[in-house]
């Protein structure tokens, strides 16, 4: 049986993924606007991940993984969009990536009954 969520769709809780490409000079300053901005919206970021781009490393993806309701994303947005303003950025981009309950089962392996694992 598959749980419905009976939730108006603003007030889901979802998955969400931020990522912030900038320049390797403008990281520090990126980094701390993102946990700011997460931290003035009440939200508390995990799975938090730095990748160099390019040979030689000129630019840098920093990006991190947010459970937070749907409406909350909007104010996230705005709560960025402010924080970044001083700070050159070459992308920003907030990705859906499941519900609540999709992220909370995807690191869950199926148990199957083994047919030779059995008593008797």
């Amino acid at each position: 049986m598959k749980a419905v969520n009976l939730a108006p769709p603003v007030q889901r809780w979802r998955l969400y993924r931020l990522s912030v490409i900038a320049r390797l000079d403008d990281v520090p300053d990126v980094r701390l606007a993102l946990r700011c901005a997460a931290s003035d919206c009440g939200q508390y970021p995990v799975n938090e991940r730095q990748l160099p781009l390019g040979l030689p490393p000129i630019k840098c993806m920093l990006s991190f993984d947010i459970r937070m309701q749907q409406m909350r994303a909007g104010q996230l947005l705005v709560a960025l969009e402010r924080a970044l303003l001083s700070v050159p950025i070459v992308l920003l981009r907030l990705e859906v990536m499941g519900d609540h309950a999709e992220a909370a089962r995807a690191g869950r392996v199926a148990l199957v009954p083994s047919p030779a694992g059995g008593a008797g």
